[in-house]
């Protein structure tokens, strides 16, 4: 009979637990997107894409989006234009589709892995989708120099600032990825491209609106703000104390900042002189222009007619970071489930004692840090010195960037240097997505916490259960610790795997990307760009030659676009 027990809540135990993990995990891209970034590194990019198309897993309707946006950005890097811009406008209606479904309500309903959902895409992630589809179609048009190419790409840029708009008014106030520079700095290329009055003016609005943003969004980046951190930590109290105010204790400028605030005031003063000169003096005051930019600027009587889209190394992978979770915290809720009122009934102190005390659940030695402390999140609610379980997050970390990048141009026939111009970063996109995703990981994080904590506390009362009974039979209690531990652990084993973080992301998008642009007679030419250790002046420049091009018309402004391996 004792025996019969001890199977009944054995079985008991285990259908509970079957009951809250319904599925086992699905398998997560780990391996295939390191595979993937391996390729890509090397520069065999049909590799990379024969990878993607041999993993059933991008089959599944749930990972359509990467599928799509993996290929798109794959055959931009092939050359074949025309197959990047089908699968990345497939990208983007399946995204603006999964949008419809609100990402705050996807978090507050979570009830299982997100491996088992959609991948809906970063913000981000789904603006990067305008941003090759507007340079997709900007290719074509330099090919074909058919017009409409060109509107296509003038509308996808409509387009993208409108997507952007929509985000900036439901994210006010909040120090996260709400607006893109990149959208402005790149959507005035096309506007200039386009080169009447009406789009120089349009280009002008987008650059001014681009020296703003940098100031009051992107200072949050760590690649341009050494008080980025001090900078977030205090963002909603910024807007009261006045710009001079932040300038002062909020903001250090680092060599790239420098070298984008450069650029854009390059290019406000060289529009402004160009389209309404006489408000040139307003416009240096109110960007706080120097007078040497100014001087530069009025020595170039012509607008650029070559710009360059440099688009550099790979983006941080996303990995699963070990998290913590109160024990004690989930078990006494202030609105408890009929599950929690259950495990209530044996004893909280009982249940925990036992967990502590038989099954070895003591806290780590160091302080819980949940994820979200890096962008002023707190979440001390969840994350005592209590008992706590374990369980994965993902994470992104960038590193600082310890190279500076210069575009160099030569004369084919002469061989004589005739441009020089410092590249810079207009997309730190791996400070972006280390952002995005701890944003997004705080998020879920006590949702997640608390779902996870009823499932160990249904494998401690399984655990418990088994202990009391067999303690209860002499001949038995020798093995009833051994007995409830093996069963614990064989439990935990099972809800780790079905519990793994997602960890899907757009593995083949570049670290960083860069503008520059400048004045060239018709010719012939080579470029190349230098890259110099910003931390290290001695070190040896490296050179990555870019080829060779032409210009054939000096009034019509041409882009050309690299990724450096």
């Amino acid at each position: 009979m004792k025996k019969f027990k001890i199977n009944f809540y054995s079985i008991f135990s285990l259908l509970t637990i079957i009951s809250l993990l319904q599925s086992c995990a699905t398998p997560v891209l780990r391996d295939t997107t390191r595979n993937i970034r391996r390729e890509i590194k090397t520069g065999n990019y049909q590799k990379a894409l024969n990878v993607i198309l041999s993993e059933p897993t991008y089959k599944e309707k749930k990972t359509s989006l990467l599928l799509h946006m993996e290929q798109g950005l794959l055959y931009h890097l092939m050359g074949k234009t025309e197959d990047s811009l089908r699968h990345l406008s497939e990208a983007k209606n399946i995204h603006q589709k999964l949008y419809t479904i609100s990402i705050k309500k996807k978090i507050q309903t979570l009830v299982t892995n997100e491996t088992f959902d959609s991948y809906y895409g970063s913000l981000f992630e789904r603006s990067l989708i305008h941003f090759y589809l507007t340079l997709g179609h900007f290719k074509l048009y330099q090919k074909s120099q058919k017009r409409n190419h060109l509107l296509n790409a003038r509308a996808e840029v409509v387009s993208w600032d409108s997507f952007l708009d929509t985000q900036q008014k439901t994210r006010r106030g909040r120090s996260v990825f709400k607006n893109d520079l990149l959208a402005k700095t790149f959507g005035a290329y096309i506007h200039e491209t386009i080169g009447t009055k009406k789009e120089l003016g349009i280009a002008l609005q987008l650059y001014k609106d681009a020296k703003i943003l940098l100031f009051r969004n992107y200072n949050s980046y760590k690649t341009y703000n050494k008080l980025s951190k001090k900078f977030k930590m205090d963002f909603k109290k910024l807007p009261q104390l006045g710009e001079k105010r932040v300038k002062k204790d909020y903001v250090q400028e680092t060599t790239f900042s420098s070298q984008l605030i450069q650029f854009l005031d390059k290019k406000i003063v060289s529009l402004t002189l160009n389209l309404r000169p006489y408000e040139l003096k307003r416009i240096t005051k109110k960007f706080n222009i120097s007078q040497s930019i100014v001087k530069e600027a009025k020595s170039v009587s012509k607008l650029p007619n070559v710009g360059f889209v440099i688009q550099n190394g790979l983006i941080p992978p996303k990995f699963a970071s070990k998290q913590h979770y109160s024990l004690e915290k989930a078990l006494t809720p202030d609105n408890p489930t009929k599950t929690q009122r259950e495990v209530a009934k044996v004893g909280s102190f009982v249940l925990l004692a036992f967990a502590a005390n038989q099954l070895g659940l003591f806290p780590p030695s160091n302080r819980y840090d949940p994820v979200g402390a890096e962008i002023g999140i707190r979440l001390t609610d969840y994350s005592t010195s209590g008992l706590a379980i374990s369980f994965e997050l993902p994470a992104v970390k960038s590193k600082p960037i310890t190279e500076k990048l210069f575009l160099e141009v030569f004369d084919l026939k002469t061989n004589e240097l005739v441009f020089k111009n410092p590249l810079p970063i207009v997309s730190p996109l791996g400070d972006i997505a280390e952002e995005a995703v701890a944003e997004y990981s705080a998020a879920i994080y006590p949702k997640l916490g608390a779902r996870l904590a009823m499932k160990h506390f249904a494998a401690i009362l399984s655990s418990y259960l088994t202990y009391k009974a067999m303690m209860r039979d002499k001949s038995q209690r020798y093995w009833a610790k051994i007995t409830a531990l093996t069963q614990y652990l064989a439990l935990t084993m099972a809800i780790e795997a079905s519990e793994k973080a997602d960890t899907r992301y757009w593995s083949s998008l570049p670290a960083t990307i860069h503008l520059a642009d400048g004045y060239l007679k018709k010719g012939n030419y080579r470029a190349q760009v230098v890259i110099r250790a910003t931390d290290n002046k001695s070190a040896p420049s490296r050179v990555y030659p870019l080829g060779k091009f032409n210009i054939e018309k000096e009034n019509q402004k041409k882009v050309l676009n690299f990724r450096l391996k």
